[in-house]
């Protein structure tokens, strides 16, 4: 008989700048949420990738609609996402390095250093065996408290991995972030040219960049792929809009949604991990209007009563197509 496996209760699955950093902040905070926490584990998605990549190896194991950011699979980009996934592991190597060098090291630092260690270990592949090691290597109950994942590229998992998270973990909860498309792209799009410019003060955007594939953004597939796994009920949307104008019924919707305690002094309103601010020029703002009017109005019409999405003005580019 296996041992029982200790389990994530919920995950926040992104996609990146939609909030997920705010939530980090306040969940290190909260008593009955266990820690560390390290935003960004990736484990799903690195997992994901490399059965993408070894899938392709072997020729057609999957199908060839494997779902959201693989569709940009060609037939002959193979190394493209060899490349990924190397870039992810350096990055994450990176991410638990500044931990190590952080300046004032708390019990969460060093207990977020040696749970990094025990993580990096770990053999990623989609499959039982690998998800067990990632059960044993991470998480272990503690009474009263629950244990949470917050990886935003989880946002983007293929079918058949969150059908085997389903089916280890069919109580989980998962917190989803939504943020109007061309504000998130735009956010992102300056962070990732942050980090790229040595000279951020000269930190310009051009068109191109604009127009690039955006697989992060595909609320349509993400949520349909999620909802194909999990109930409504096991799913909280997090409205960017929302935190923004009322952090407090923001945070106190999670916690709600959570079971754990509330109280509006936990509420810390600032900022966390802003990107520089670089007005939205209006060629650019076109295309990613246009880019993303299929994604507004698949959320338009799942959340029909949604009062942040109308705000969002789309319409000239509806009565462009219609």
């Amino acid at each position: 008989m296996k041992p029982h496996l200790h389990k994530p209760d919920f995950f926040s699955i992104g996609p990146a700048k939609s909030g997920t950093s705010w939530q980090l902040h306040h969940f290190c905070r909260h008593p009955q949420i266990k820690e560390p926490l390290i935003k960004d584990l990736n484990f799903f998605d690195e997992a994901d990738l490399f059965s993408f990549i070894q899938s392709k190896k072997r020729e057609g194991s999957y199908h060839e609609k494997y779902g959201n950011y693989f569709d940009l699979y060609t037939g002959e980009n193979l190394k493209d996402f060899e490349n990924v996934l190397r870039s992810r592991k350096v990055q994450q190597k990176e991410n638990y390095d500044a931990l190590v060098n952080f300046k004032n090291l708390s019990r969460l630092n060093f207990k977020a250093i040696t749970y990094g260690i025990r993580f990096r270990a770990l053999n990623r592949e989609l499959n039982q065996q690998s998800l067990e090691n990632y059960c044993k290597g991470l998480f272990v109950n503690e009474a009263g408290k629950i244990s949470c994942d917050l990886s935003t590229n989880y946002f983007n998992l293929s079918k058949p991995a969150i059908q085997l998270i389903a089916k280890n973990f069919p109580d989980l909860k998962i917190i989803i972030g939504i943020r109007n498309p061309v504000d998130r792209r735009w956010s992102y799009l300056r962070m990732e040219q942050k980090n790229q410019e040595k000279n951020s003060e000269t930190m310009r955007i051009d068109s191109k960049m604009a127009e690039l594939p955006d697989p992060d953004g595909d609320y349509k597939s993400a949520i349909t792929n999620w909802r194909s796994y999990f109930p409504s009920e096991q799913i909280h949307f997090a409205f960017f809009d929302e935190l923004e104008m009322d952090p407090v019924n923001y945070l106190k919707a999670i916690y709600n949604f959570l079971k754990i305690d509330f109280k509006e002094e936990m509420v810390d309103s600032t900022y966390r991990n802003k990107g520089k601010e670089l007005s939205l020029p209006k060629e650019i703002e076109s295309i990613l209007r246009k880019n993303n009017l299929l994604q507004y109005e698949f959320l338009l019409n799942y959340f029909p009563d949604n009062p942040y999405i109308r705000n969002w003005k789309f319409d000239q580019e509806l009565k462009i197509k219609t």
